[in-house]
């Protein structure tokens, strides 16, 4: 700005009567305060900038974090499924090796009474709901 102010006060510069030089100087430092504020706006701007790509930085690393957590948790799953036992080889309910051994057994007493009759369904339920418990639990297991 200074050296603006010796160029046009120079003593070999031509002057307009009108006193247009100080014009022109004012218009100068107009200009360049204009350019300073605009500069400044840009700066600040620049700033808002960066503290958001910090920010995006920031919870980026914690993304990564998370992800690799997550993948040394998958890691140890599939290492603890691949030490399981397999369930086809706990209990196979499916083969059958004499032919009936799966299925229940046909009654070979008959009943005498109804009320006989309902008992020894009651029984046959009772019995098989007991086989069915017996059988999931030793799945589970």
């Amino acid at each position: 700005l200074e050296r603006i102010n010796t160029i046009l006060r120079h003593p070999k510069r031509k002057t307009h009567p009108d006193g247009i030089q100080n014009c022109a100087l004012e218009q100068l430092k107009m200009s360049i305060c204009k350019r300073e504020d605009d500069i400044a706006s840009n700066i600040r701007e620049l700033k808002k900038r960066d503290d958001i790509i910090a920010r995006k930085d920031n919870e980026l690393v914690l993304k990564d974090q998370q992800n690799t957590s997550l993948k040394a948790e998958i890691h140890s799953l599939r290492a603890r499924l691949d030490n399981t036992k397999p369930l086809i080889d706990t209990v196979d309910l499916t083969t059958e090796e004499n032919g009936r051994e799966n299925k229940r057994p046909r009654r070979e007493n008959t009943a005498k009474s109804s009320l006989a009759i309902l008992h020894e369904g009651n029984q046959n339920m009772v019995r098989v709901k007991w086989e069915k418990n017996a059988a999931e639990a030793s799945l589970r297991s």
